[in-house]
């Protein structure tokens, strides 16, 4: 079951990347389902398949529900591996995107600074995963109206084709 779940997991990040929304969705609760019958044996799909229906809610609107989902992954992480370990850092900084869009300004700087500064400690300043936690701030600022702090994050992020490939959602500003 737990190989059917990570292939059902799979499919829905293909069908996310195609645009094919609610069949993600589907594979992703599907998987998630499976994954929780069988709760501790791989921690680390469950807090990837809560991390990612989260996104993808985020992407079909559904804010509060996104929001769930990325505080249980957050909540795994963190219960696993500790708050500072690296596994910790992608739904902490999906999180605060999604208490962006609800308008919890504070809240979401406070998780994107501390993804910013795990992914900073554990993969450095250059790494493409440490870039998108620079975007995220970067736009939370520029929609603060913090243009100061903004170009100052966005200024440390490589332009390099690497940032371009880990997203389709926020491409590489090298490339517009």
């Amino acid at each position: 079951q737990l190989d059917l779940a990570k292939s059902l997991r799979r499919q829905g990040l293909l069908h996310r990347h195609a645009g094919a929304y609610w069949q993600a969705r589907l594979a992703y609760e599907q998987s998630l389902a499976l994954q929780e019958q069988h709760p501790g044996e791989d921690i680390t799909s469950i807090r990837a398949t809560l991390n990612n229906l989260g996104f993808l809610l985020l992407h079909q609107g559904d804010i509060d529900l996104a929001q769930s989902y990325l505080e249980r992954a957050c909540q795994v992480s963190e219960d696993n591996w500790g708050p500072d370990h690296i596994m910790a850092a992608t739904p902490l900084n999906n999180l605060g995107v999604i208490l962006q869009h609800k308008g919890e300004y504070d809240a979401a700087r406070a998780c994107m600074e501390r993804a910013l500064a795990i992914r900073e400690a554990k993969l450095g300043a250059q790494h493409p995963y440490t870039a998108f936690c620079l975007q995220s701030l970067g736009q939370l600022h520029i929609e603060l109206r913090d243009y100061t702090t903004a170009q100052g994050l966005l200024d440390r992020v490589p332009m390099g084709d690497s940032v371009a490939a880990i997203s389709f959602s926020q491409p590489n500003p090298s490339r517009l």
